[in-house]
């Protein structure tokens, strides 16, 4: 665009030169090359924590106009209809996470874009007070002397790690997490397995696989049998176990599981001739203040 008329009041000319005075840079004084956008690098404060206040700002430091902005966080477009408030401007972009909760926790990418190209940011959001750490599981436990037709279920647990986190269940090393998702219950801290009734086809390896942005850890056992047991029996419990080496901090669940099963007590209220008998719960020795720990009773 031809300048010499309209800014005629802000140009100097002598016989070997020309002096055009912008003055202070305005938005509308950039970008008369045709170049796609750059962005300023991004910025997160350190020493964050649950609850903290967090804003992000993605400046266009140069290129054409107009630029479009959009936002990522870990790979999925962020929108105002969601948690986040995004405020745009003609160059830069200003997100509003608001106080961090753990879901908030993540990579952060902002892409501008110009019809010549665009550029883009990330920053990675992390909070301290212990929580960027990769997970660490309790131990897997299974009771002893397994017979065919007994009940059973695996619990694996998490000892300490970050969230979010992923489970994942192995059998003989494949993953039947998606083919038996039925038995399969996870909530943020642990997984359960049930198994049911012990088919032959149950027997072998079973690994637990838990995983997090900062690594992963995995716990395997095997199921064998050790024979069978006669009908008409009253229910028998399985051992309980409880993870060994807890300290502080640590996270650990109990599982209460019927080994042999007759006729029990139904929700609905119906009976059988044999009633169940339970061992007694037990709670897991040297637990301290800040431990976490959960009663299990299928």
């Amino acid at each position: 665009m031809d300048v010499t008329k309209t800014k005629k009041n802000d140009i100097t000319t002598s016989k070997m030169s020309t002096n055009l005075l912008i003055g202070k840079i305005q938005a509308s004084d950039i970008g008369f090359a045709e170049e796609p956008p750059v962005l300023n690098p991004m910025y997160v404060p350190s020493n964050l924590a649950i609850g903290d206040n967090i804003e992000i700002f993605c400046i266009v430091k140069r290129g054409s106009y107009p630029v479009q902005i959009e936002w990522f966080h870990n790979d999925k477009k962020v929108t105002s209809i969601q948690k986040y408030k995004i405020t745009n401007s003609e160059s830069s972009s200003h997100l509003s996470i608001g106080k961090i909760q753990p879901d908030d926790i993540g990579n952060y990418t902002c892409i501008a874009k110009n019809r010549f190209g665009q550029d883009s940011n990330t920053v990675i959001l992390i909070i301290e007070d212990g929580m960027a750490e990769e997970p660490v599981l309790n131990p897997l436990l299974i009771p002893p002397n397994l017979s065919l037709g007994d009940n059973i279920e695996l619990l694996c647990t998490l000892k300490r790690g970050s969230l979010p986190l992923t489970f994942k269940w192995l059998h003989n090393e494949v993953d039947v997490t998606q083919i038996l998702k039925s038995k399969i219950a996870v909530n943020k801290m642990s997984t359960h397995f049930s198994i049911g009734k012990i088919q032959a086809t149950d027997i072998g390896n079973y690994t637990c696989v838990v995983s997090n942005r900062f690594g992963e850890d995995k716990g395997t056992l095997q199921v064998i049998i050790d024979g069978n047991f006669g009908e008409g029996e009253a229910p028998v419990l399985n051992p309980m176990f409880i993870p060994p080496n807890l300290a502080v901090g640590d996270m650990t669940e109990l599982t209460c599981t019927v080994k042999e099963e007759a006729c029990l007590f139904h929700s609905r209220g119906e009976t059988a001739d044999d009633p169940p008998v339970l061992n007694p719960l037990v709670t897991p020795p040297n637990l301290a203040l800040g431990d976490i720990t959960e009663l299990f009773a299928p």
